[in-house]
């Protein structure tokens, strides 16, 4: 599990703890820190977890950090603001096949104020999740390999798990 995060310490607690209470549980857990000035990394090393730092700047520098540092066959990212579902990760295990890179999973948003609803109505839409970067990156990853996706509707580059809580992408390396 990849979790980039810079001055997340009011979040990553409950991500963390989401991660640990998986019903597959994950081989490891990295958070890449991007140099936090508040708490962040205080509140990460409260849990088993291995804190990392990257100097990109970036979510998808963290991202490749957490990749570097992974000693799995598979690598799971999420970010620190989401609080992760039980079988999250066991149902985006559930979704490998043969031919299969990558796979990507939706977002639920949760809150009640007019900011809340308005990303969650912008993030359900195409301009939203269909040409995330998340998702580009998969559809590159799929390309640059040749390898056979399967995924959202009828783009074909990663097996969505239609059941997912909440963000996140597998890979496996």
């Amino acid at each position: 599990m990849v979790v980039p995060v810079r001055n997340g310490a009011p979040k990553i607690a409950r991500c963390l703890q989401a991660l640990l209470t998986q019903t597959l549980q994950p081989y490891e857990i990295l958070v890449v820190d991007g140099h936090s000035i508040d708490s962040t990394r205080e509140v990460a090393r409260r849990f088993p977890v291995t804190v990392v730092y990257e100097d990109y700047g970036t979510v998808g520098g963290a991202r490749q950090v957490g990749v570097e540092h992974a000693r799995g066959d598979y690598v799971a990212f999420t970010d620190a603001d989401c609080i992760l579902g039980n079988d999250w990760l066991e149902n985006l295990v559930r979704e490998f096949a043969d031919g299969i890179v990558g796979v990507g999973g939706g977002i639920k948003n949760i809150g009640s104020g007019l900011w809340e609803e308005s990303i969650a109505l912008a993030l359900d839409t195409f301009l939203g999740s269909a040409s995330s970067v998340q998702d580009r990156v998969l559809k590159e990853v799929a390309e640059n390999y040749g390898t056979r996706v399967q995924g959202y509707g009828e783009r074909g580059h990663i097996a969505p798990s239609k059941c997912l809580p909440s963000c996140g992408s597998l890979l496996k390396m």
